[in-house]
């Protein structure tokens, strides 16, 4: 009996002949562009994670010196939870690194009164400008 794992999901084949034939079809019909609706260009989630990346330093910005708690920035950029956060903050952070600037110039973190707030910095302008181009 042998055994071909295909997005988690264990597929019992008689014969390795029957395995092998199995994984030249899975990897013939991602050659034909017949993939899951799933996987997206890494263009397209590039494209996304910029336009993520500058909706969180917009509404920085526009949250004025105070900032915002983390639950009310994870609305405004339309995320259901606070958690969904993370990955957008790690995308920021690369993206200000591409283009020369620590995070920390730009914003911060913080806890205030048992919440953490996201408040922006003197660079944010700059930081949005140069994410536009």
């Amino acid at each position: 009996m042998y055994r071909v794992l295909l997005d988690g999901v264990a597929i019992e084949c008689d014969s390795m002949e029957e395995a092998k034939r199995l994984a030249r079809s899975i990897a013939n019909e991602e050659r034909d562009g017949s993939q899951p609706r799933s996987r997206r260009s890494t263009s397209v989630r590039q494209d996304e994670s910029r336009k993520d990346v500058l909706k969180l330093l917009k509404a920085l910005r526009e949250a004025g010196p105070d900032g915002l708690p983390g639950a009310k920035l994870a609305q405004t950029l339309g995320l259901k939870t606070r958690k969904g956060l993370g990955p957008i903050a790690v995308a920021t952070n690369n993206r200000l690194a591409a283009i020369g600037m620590k995070p920390e110039q730009v914003f911060e973190r913080n806890r205030v009164g048992g919440e953490r707030r996201w408040i922006r910095k003197d660079k944010i302008e700059e930081a949005i400008k140069a994410l536009e181009v």
